[in-house]
């Protein structure tokens, strides 16, 4: 891809991220970027894949999957989305056709120069860019500017280990295979931090600036996969799902010193009747497009749709009204896929759990124990309110949204015999 292509590719964009920004806070907007119309054939419920894990687990799940793709070469990428270059090639066609998987360009369009394997997201797909709503929007330019301030002072703070948070950030840079640079690195945690610090979660807060001045490197992993979790998933206007998986819930109770809470799976929020409920674990595209056509033939689809509404909504009895037919549906389709010898390349399956995110789960959802909570982290009331003081009501509710995670145990693979 030429240099050029690439700086006017940037420049559409940017030119429909400010339509977007333009229109975000007027009363009647219901416009996003990207425009749903930007996708092919675009099915609810969307997801938003964790990339550094089997995607052929996380597609049938989801009417369509977005796939954010980084910019890295050839060999480093099928490697590190774990697909062979004919999977990549048929998955653009899967899109094409069916819909259920998207693209999105994850980085800036200059940084794709010369990685011409993958044109076709630029030249076919017109795939649209991974947005976040810039801090300005969400916060006070003054408290925005004291926030800059206090992080650059924690990451600059020597840890005992003698190391501070800047060294271990050059480090990922230098040895992670993607072409970022440490100035996107830092804006992305300054991004979380300042997040963290407006809407009150205080406790996150705390344990990062602790760890910062007695592990550093832990101090970065804790800001990193709290704010995936929870910053990350507020970051887009599709109001897509997302996928977790347990291991970075593990790191997260490592760098929190509760590794009990993983033990006792103490993860869940609507999770009660979806915990360690086996689903499929597809190991090839083959396999993955057979296990589509089975939970098509269960309606899985509009549930999972129905389940999503509730949430947003805050409507408790939907949400555990549909929590219990998804519950039910993955129950019935794996039963009948034992009795059967039709799925080659399907001898495993992995555990999933759900999880609500958002404004909603800051408190308790019909009795059960909040998702921070189960983690370690008490939730100030603050985040209910969603600091009004500082922010519109209608951007709040733009940028603290309810949400479903979906927290995938990947690594935990029970064996399965085909009858």
């Amino acid at each position: 891809m030429e240099k050029e292509y690439l700086e006017d590719y940037l420049a559409k964009e940017e030119k429909e991220i400010k339509r977007f920004l333009d229109d975000l806070l007027r009363v009647d907007s219901h416009s996003s970027y990207p425009d749903k119309s930007r996708f092919h054939k675009l099915k609810e419920p969307i997801g938003m894949a964790d990339t550094y894990n089997s995607i052929w687990a996380q597609i049938p799940l989801f009417g369509s999957l977005i796939i954010p793709i980084r910019p890295e070469p050839e060999d480093i990428f099928y490697k590190s989305y774990g697909i062979e270059k004919r999977d990549f090639e048929g998955l653009i066609d899967f899109c094409k056709d069916t819909g259920k998987v998207q693209f999105t360009i994850n980085g800036n369009p200059k940084l794709f120069e010369g990685l011409d394997y993958l044109d076709t997201l630029f030249e076919e797909l017109h795939s649209p860019l991974v947005f976040n709503i810039p801090l300005r929007y969400q916060i006070e330019a003054e408290k925005l500017n004291n926030y800059q301030i206090e992080f650059e002072t924690l990451i600059n703070l020597q840890s005992q280990t003698g190391t501070n948070c800047i060294d271990y950030l050059n480090f990922v840079v230098k040895n992670s295979g993607i072409r970022y640079d440490l100035e996107e690195l830092l804006f992305e945690n300054l991004r979380y931090y300042a997040f963290f610090k407006e809407y009150g979660y205080n406790e996150i807060i705390e344990k990062f600036e602790y760890l910062s001045l007695f592990d550093s490197e832990k101090a970065m992993i804790l800001l990193a996969r709290f704010g995936e979790l929870i910053v990350d998933t507020n970051r887009n206007s599709l109001k897509s799902d997302y996928v977790f998986s347990l291991k970075s819930v593990a790191e997260l109770s490592s760098c929190i010193n509760r590794p009990d809470l993983i033990e006792n799976n103490k993860i869940h929020e609507i999770g009660k009747f979806l915990l360690n409920k086996l689903t499929f674990m597809p190991e090839s595209f083959d396999a993955c497009k057979d296990v589509i056509s089975r939970y098509d033939q269960q309606d899985l689809y509009k549930v999972s749709t129905s389940l999503h509404k509730g949430i947003n909504e805050s409507d408790i009895d939907l949400i555990f009204k549909k929590n219990i037919e998804f519950s039910e549906i993955l129950e019935n389709v794996w039963n009948d896929a034992k009795l059967e010898r039709r799925i080659e390349g399907l001898r495993y399956g992995i555990p999933i759990s759900t999880a609500l995110i958002g404004t909603l789960a800051a408190g308790h959802v019909g009795g059960i124990g909040g998702f921070l909570s189960g983690i370690g982290i008490n939730v100030a009331p603050e985040i209910i309110a969603v600091n009004q003081d500082s922010i519109a009501e209608k951007l709040a509710k733009k940028i603290v949204p309810n949400h479903l995670v979906n927290i995938f145990d990947f690594k935990k693979k029970y064996n399965i015999e085909m009858q």
